[in-house]
């Protein structure tokens, strides 16, 4: 197979890969949407979202983050999340159910300008995965417990 042909077969593998996502997630129960601009210059995106999930993991089932880049030229990135949170006193870990603007604060505390908005509809998270995870504009990271994904 010559490079253009395998660059091709990658291209749509990776397309159908991500729309695969997108219909995965779309299927799940989400509370929130946010996204996360690091107030100090940050080009890590893999190490982004994790430092993200480790801020909201105490009051997080389930969170998909997903990391975009900033263009040039100062190349910084910026964490999209959607999580689910934990319900109200009735947890494993005794964690009580996160509001947007609790959620606002330690992100806004530990990383920056943030915004957090509640999922009002199916049609939130298909506009969400139709920007973030079908254009291939991210890194991505599945955070929380195994059973909580399905």
């Amino acid at each position: 197979m010559d490079r253009y042909a395998q660059f091709t077969k990658d291209a749509i593998d990776s397309t159908l890969a991500r729309e695969a996502y997108a219909r995965y997630l779309q299927g799940l129960d989400w509370d929130f949407f946010f996204t996360v601009t690091f107030r100090n210059r940050f080009r890590d995106s893999i190490k982004a979202h994790e430092i993200v999930w480790e801020t909201i993991a105490p009051h997080s089932a389930r969170a998909f983050l997903a990391t975009e880049r900033h263009r040039r030229p100062n190349l910084n990135c910026h964490v999209h999340g959607l999580v689910k949170v934990h319900r109200y006193g009735g947890t494993e870990s005794g964690q009580l159910c996160a509001t947007p603007t609790d959620l606002w604060r330690h992100l806004y505390g530990n990383h920056g300008r943030s915004r957090v908005e509640p999922v009002r509809s199916i049609e939130d998270v298909s506009a969400y995965c139709s920007k973030y995870v079908v254009k291939r504009l991210s890194d991505y990271g599945f955070y929380g417990r195994p059973k909580l994904w399905t």
